[in-house]
């Protein structure tokens, strides 16, 4: 199992103030991160199976954006969705399975004071799905509620 935890967030960007080095940066994190970490234990995660569970969010949904809103942020989270369907593709053969998570609004110092989920009912809520996870979850996007979520 490899959980693929990783997340950086910007808050404020708006149309006319964005910048290249701060979306870089978020896309190293969010995205070129876990895609060079999974390819890297590819070979180990082969030689028994299992699962790439690469942590995403609802609002890397493209069919659910309704706003501009951290942009950076959701198209980097949409980057690792496809990447994760990519990877489901390239590892399926080896019996390693891929699926993008969406943790749910989460209390963090990212998520804020407001999130309606505290960080233990977020975490025991996806290792209950990541222990029952099957092939028909394969290259799936998920909630945290087991909730297919849409691309």
């Amino acid at each position: 199992l490899l959980i693929n935890n990783a997340g950086s967030l910007v808050s404020g960007e708006r149309l006319g103030n964005l910048q290249a080095d701060i979306m870089r940066s978020a896309f190293q994190t969010n995205v070129i991160g876990p895609v060079l970490l999974t390819q890297a234990l590819a070979p180990a995660l082969a030689a028994q199976g299992g699962w790439v569970v690469n942590l995403s969010s609802e609002l890397g949904s493209i069919s659910r954006r309704s706003g501009f809103f951290t942009p950076t942020y959701c198209a980097s989270k949409a980057a690792l969705n496809m990447w994760t369907r990519l990877l489901d593709f390239a590892l399926a053969g080896q019996q390693v399975r891929c699926i993008a998570l969406h943790p749910g609004w989460v209390q963090t110092d990212m998520g804020g004071d407001d999130a309606p989920l505290d960080p233990a009912t977020s975490v025991a809520s996806m290792i209950s799905l990541i222990d029952q996870l099957g092939p028909e979850q394969a290259g799936a996007f998920l909630s945290f509620d087991g909730q297919t979520l849409e691309w």
